[in-house]
């Protein structure tokens, strides 16, 4: 069971101020081997900052430490930690529109490679289209997929060099309920691989279909963790969503 599983990833006490302001603040969690995890919080509560130090794209943190696979990551450059295995996907669709479906997946397979001369492998740029159920020509170009094809890409360009942890943020932004639906079947297929996921997401449906666990983060700090039903009925996160009082 996940519950038994080992610890992947750690983020041990992790902070980060932009000037006065602070980002992320003294942030621990743990996301087992095999298990769906779950971020959410209102705009402006760190998720995406706390990513960012998790992958160190493009920011490391000010302290603490993020061990992966049982190393400290935390002052490794973002290509040696896409190389340890931890991948992620961004808010907006970050595909290259001018190079074709395919050589996107040349470009991410060469960057997660083990060696500076990389030749990407046709074989895993193909596996990684079939999981995400990309069809039509692989040679077309990126700039002509719809929102959803976009954000299937972007995920096959993270899945293309098979990582152990893929960090996802905020992948039904911009969806329609039938897109999202669709995008709930694409990553439970994926997650049940094998593969470990840590999502952010405003769309709470998705982690409440998905997660096991879940946290939730405002200013900067874990306010809850725990299952998706008892957190989402915290008091605190319910104040933190809708304002003081909307508890009660």
């Amino acid at each position: 069971m996940t519950g038994d599983a080992p610890v992947l990833l750690a983020a041990r006490e992790v902070s980060k101020s932009f000037g006065s302001l602070k980002a992320v603040d003294r942030v621990s969690l743990e996301v087992r081997r095999g298990e769906v995890f779950g971020l959410a919080g209102p705009n402006g509560a760190g998720k995406s900052t706390l990513f960012n130090l998790l992958t160190g794209i493009p920011i490391r943190p000010d302290s603490g430490e993020v061990v992966f696979d049982g190393r400290e990551i935390q002052n490794r450059s973002p290509r040696l930690i896409a190389k340890a295995g931890l991948k992620r996907t961004f808010q907006t669709e970050a595909v290259f529109d001018s190079l074709s479906v395919m050589e996107n997946l040349r470009v991410s397979s060469a960057y997660g490679g083990a060696g500076r001369a990389v030749r990407p492998d046709p074989a895993r740029c193909r596996e990684a289209l079939d999981v995400v159920e990309l069809g039509g020509d692989p040679e077309r170009p990126a700039d002509g997929l719809s929102l959803i094809d976009r954000k299937r890409l972007m995920i096959a360009c993270a899945l293309v060099s098979r990582p152990a942890l893929l960090l996802l943020d905020e992948p039904a932004a911009g969806l329609d309920p039938a897109d999202q639906d669709a995008l709930i079947r694409l990553l439970g297929r994926i997650a049940g691989s094998g593969v470990t996921m840590v999502i952010i997401e405003h769309v709470l449906s998705v982690l409440e279909a998905l997660a096991g666990r879940m946290a939730v983060l405002d200013s900067g700090r874990i306010i809850a963790t725990g299952v998706p039903a008892e957190v989402l009925s915290d008091p605190k996160v319910v104040e933190a969503y809708l304002g003081p009082g909307a508890a009660r």
